[in-house]
């Protein structure tokens, strides 16, 4: 059996950034699960010149909260028959680090696993087992609170997020 990995994005217009944050991904995963807030603008289109026909556009119409959105993509990917999943933000990039991580992922017990930030102050649960056991909490500060997860470090990979400029701050508001 060969293990299908999925990258899970929730979006709006986000055409500017979501380019360099799918090709961060594009190369290990088989499926790039984009979870449409209300895509006006080309983010769609630039997302699939860059990942093709992995692009899975999932749209959304639940609540207006970020926990419910996130489980929203681990269920899509879920159903899409994915065995594991990446969570990215717009504004994140991934960085392997020459991590073989589908072989990681193959070998691994945990059921989450956390990345470092790229200058190891802070870490985020980025690798998701699925189908995942319990369920995102909250909004905008959102949690998994379910101590029967075993939860790991993924050694090598790191991520990084774009600066948090008042021009993109902007952009998101107005989106």
């Amino acid at each position: 059996m060969t293990l299908k990995l999925a990258s899970l994005t929730i979006t709006s217009n986000r055409e500017s950034i979501i380019g360099d944050a799918i090709k961060s991904v594009v190369d290990f995963v088989d499926y790039v699960v984009l979870v449409d807030l209300g895509i006006t603008d080309s983010t769609v289109e630039v997302a699939r010149s860059i990942a093709g026909d992995k692009v899975k556009v999932i749209p959304y119409t639940g609540p207006n909260e970020t926990g419910a959105m996130r489980n929203a993509a681990l269920d899509a990917a879920t159903e899409l028959g994915a065995d594991w999943a990446c969570q990215l933000d717009t504004d994140e990039r991934i960085l392997l680090n020459k991590c073989k991580i589908r072989a990681v992922l193959e070998s691994c017990q945990a059921d989450i696993l956390l990345v470092d930030d790229k200058e190891h102050n802070y870490c985020k649960e980025r690798f998701f087992r699925l189908p995942l056991k319990a369920r995102w909490q909250g909004d905008v500060h959102e949690f998994i609170d379910d101590p029967s997860l075993a939860v790991g470090k993924l050694e090598g990979p790191t991520f990084f997020e774009l600066p948090k400029t008042g021009d993109l701050f902007i952009e998101k508001a107005n989106t």
